[in-house]
This record gives C-alpha cells, sequence and structure tokens, in this order.
C-alpha cells in the first residue's frame, strides 16, 4: 500500500467541458424547467402537530389499559364465602382431609378478614393467593404429564405449604388490626 501514488488525475479534463455549458444561453426554443413544487412551511408543521397528538393518544391510551387489579371475585364466591379449589397430587391423587379442613379453615377466616382490611390490601392478598393458586396448577400440569418426578412432587407439596404459611400470616395479622369504622 505505501508504494501506491497518493491520488490519480484522469487522464482527460473534464472541467472545461462542464464549464462551458455552465455558461451557454438557453436558446429562445427550449422549454423552461418546471419548478419542483414545494409545500409551505405550515403544512410540514401541521403534519408534525398531528402526528404528535396521534402517538401521545395511543401512548397514554395502552399505559392507562393497564389490566385491573385483582377482586375478591377473582378467587370465586359461592353464596358470599370463598370457593377452595380441591387440592390435588398431580392428576391421580387429592390430599387428605385433615388438609382439606385446614385449609378451608383458614379460607373462611381469610374471608372474614379481608372486609377487615382497606381495598388496596385486599388487592395484594388476593393478586399473591392467586399466583400460588397459579403456581399449583401449573406443577399439577407438569405432574400430569411426569408423575414420577421427584423435583416437581418437592415442588408441589412447597408450595401448598407456602399456600398455608401465607393463610395463616394474613389470617393472624388481619386479626391483631383494631375493627375498621367507616365515616
Amino acid at each position: 500500500l505505501a508504494g501506491l501514488p497518493d491520488e490519480i488525475r484522469p487522464e482527460r479534463d473534464l472541467w472545461p467541458g462542464i464549464e462551458a455549458r455552465l455558461g451557454e444561453q438557453e436558446s429562445p426554443g427550449d422549454e423552461a424547467p418546471r419548478p419542483v413544487p414545494t409545500r409551505p412551511p405550515w403544512v410540514w408543521q401541521m403534519a408534525a402537530a398531528v402526528a404528535l397528538v396521534v402517538v401521545s393518544s395511543l401512548v397514554t391510551f395502552l399505559t392507562t389499559r393497564a389490566p385491573e387489579p385483582p377482586s375478591l371475585a377473582d378467587l370465586g364466591r359461592d353464596n358470599g364465602h370463598l370457593v377452595v379449589p380441591a387440592s390435588r397430587f398431580g392428576s391421580d391423587y387429592l390430599l387428605g382431609q385433615n388438609y382439606e379442613a385446614a385449609r378451608t379453615r383458614l379460607e373462611q377466616d381469610l374471608d372474614q378478614h379481608l372486609q377487615a382490611l382497606p381495598v388496596e390490601t385486599r388487592e395484594v392478598i388476593v393478586s399473591n393467593l392467586a399466583e400460588i393458586r397459579e403456581a399449583v396448577e401449573e406443577i399439577n400440569t407438569a405432574l400430569a404429564e411426569d408423575p414420577n418426578n421427584v423435583l416437581l412432587q418437592e415442588l408441589l407439596m412447597k408450595t401448598y405449604q407456602d399456600e398455608l404459611s401465607f393463610l395463616m400470616n394474613v389470617n393472624r395479622m388481619a386479626g391483631s388490626l383494631p375493627p375498621r369504622t367507616e365515616i
């Protein structure tokens, strides 16, 4: 590369021909070139303003259309009481009656305590309980496909224990709160 010249001159100089053509006058019989139509600046400003309004409206719509927070109805209710889904272990087994009785009792206590809590707190509790139940369903679905998977079995049992612990803790904390009075 070091041996190559820094610049290469063309074999013939084209500039005199270009300069001569630039200096020529148009003959009277030639048609004048048409000017390119240009839009006034306010048209582009108007288009930018419309685009800004459309984009900001779309962003506002999408951000305010967030899913509604979970409500008590998300857990399911029957005659005003929470419906407790059956506790299963894979697709073939249900957990024992003692577990079901304890869980039902904790659910009933939770149902009573939820009424005394602020709406925001209720939504958090319901959302957390829904996530635990969703995890139980996902693990049970996986266990139905692979019933001998010991890791999934342990994970399911741990998730059921977490659900009971969650219910007991919420009931204990909610039971220790003074009664709420609406004004």
